[in-house]
């Protein structure tokens, strides 16, 4: 036993030098595209995934999603669709819901983008539909589905973008964000 508890503590602490490292990584990606800086974004976020596959983390399908988030905000819709697609087909044969909300306003904005309104809404309902979850809506969904509305509000599409509003503002009440809700507007 006493063999197996030094291998346990030696292999728990080579994850943490690289999850931790891992988790900074994707948050200084975070930051840098949030900030616009896509490319940089794409370079941690790259890092930090050659450190998840380095310990087989569980979160790598979240990895896919942030590149199909800088892929969105690029314009580059058919490699963001095609990433989108891989990851939603691979959560739900895993039976995880975890990234599904993002991945469905994803491609509600790759739709959009597209031209293909029935398609966003769709994708909208897919989304609506997995905001039960327990632990609540994911954030980074609701920063999507802001966008959302800003990019349908620019081309002219106030129905779609109606809808999108009115799902961003019930995922940040439902998270307890009221002032994030308000921010929204009318």
């Amino acid at each position: 036993a006493q063999v197996h508890l030094l291998a346990a503590r030696k292999a728990f602490r080579r994850s943490l030098r690289v999850q931790e490292p891992a988790h900074s990584q994707v948050g200084l990606g975070d930051v840098a595209r949030l900030l616009g800086n896509r490319a940089e974004a794409r370079r941690w976020y790259g890092a930090a995934r050659a450190r998840f596959e380095e310990i087989a983390h569980p979160g790598l399908p979240r990895m896919d999603a942030h590149d199909a988030l800088v892929m969105v905000d690029l314009g580059l819709y058919d490699e963001a669709e095609a990433g989108v697609r891989a990851v939603l087909g691979a959560q739900i044969r895993a039976g995880s819901p975890e990234l599904l909300q993002l991945l469905y306003v994803l491609q509600a904005r790759i739709a959009a983008a597209s031209g293909d309104t029935r398609a966003a809404a769709r994708q909208l309902v897919a989304a609506a539909a997995e905001t039960t979850a327990p632990e609540g809506p994911d954030p980074e969904a609701l920063i999507q589905l802001e966008r959302l509305v800003r990019d349908t509000e620019a081309a002219g599409d106030t129905v779609l973008a109606g809808q999108a509003r009115v799902a961003a503002r019930a995922g940040w009440q439902r998270l307890g964000w009221g002032w994030r809700a308000r921010a929204l507007g009318d």
